[in-house]
């Protein structure tokens, strides 16, 4: 039994929601740095996965998924500038997804660890691989 994991316990889409609000001119707020931060850590997981897994399937998925939430938004605003309020509001929106998680009880190490026990079984998708797989 694959396990798909809440939405709103995956960073990846709190950063894509906050990239949609900037692209479409809701907030000034660049989310680039973040982005990049972000995807360095999915580079990071999809090493992990490809060593632990040889669903390539799986991996491919994830793969795809990086590109949609990652990738594309941060070509979108590749020609943008960070400046110190778009790093002070990253590190808000990183403190306001901790304090999400340990409302639902649920600890950012913790979580992590238990994520990377479910890569070794196979059986843990994000939400993002579940659409995609449909």
């Amino acid at each position: 039994m694959t396990t798909v994991i809440d939405y709103s316990y995956v960073f990846s889409n709190w950063l894509f929601f906050w990239f949609v609000l900037y692209a479409f001119k809701f907030t000034t707020y660049n989310p680039k740095l973040i982005l990049e931060l972000a995807l360095i850590h999915n580079f990071i997981i999809l090493f992990y996965k490809i060593l632990i897994t040889e669903n390539t399937c799986n991996n491919a998925t994830f793969v795809c998924g990086m590109i949609f939430m990652k990738v594309l938004p941060l070509y979108v605003i590749r020609e943008t500038k960070i400046n110190c309020y778009d790093v002070r509001m990253s590190v808000f929106i990183y403190s306001l997804f901790l304090i999400w998680l340990r409302y639902n009880d649920k600890e950012l190490f913790t979580f992590q660890f238990e994520l990377m026990k479910v890569f070794i079984h196979k059986n843990y998708e994000t939400p993002t691989e579940s659409i995609l797989k449909k």
